[in-house]
């Protein structure tokens, strides 16, 4: 483990699209209808506020599948989050 490790970045994470569960109303066949199992396809984009050990970490631990990452300004506010977090990893869903 490096120096580096322990620094505050601000990452922004592409994720890879997944299929997340959902439901649908449906009417069959003249039935009443009720409720029927689908999935949609979701894309997320997430911003990551911790060190680099803490991203690290949360990564290995979730398994997600990344298509990009980028680094971001890291801002006061972003500062003020991971402060407020107790120093923990912050993660924001962007979209």
């Amino acid at each position: 483990m490096s120096d580096q490790d322990d620094i505050l970045i601000a990452e922004d994470w592409w994720l890879k699209p997944s299929l997340l569960p959902t439901s649908v109303w449906s009417y069959d066949k003249g039935r009443n209808g009720g409720y029927v199992a689908d999935f949609e396809r979701v894309g997320r984009d997430i911003r990551l506020i911790g060190t680099k050990k803490q991203i690290r970490e949360w990564w290995n631990k979730t398994g997600v599948e990344i298509k990009d990452i980028w680094h971001t300004e890291l801002t006061e506010q972003h500062k003020e989050l991971y402060e407020r977090n107790c120093k923990k990893l912050v993660v924001i869903r962007l979209g």
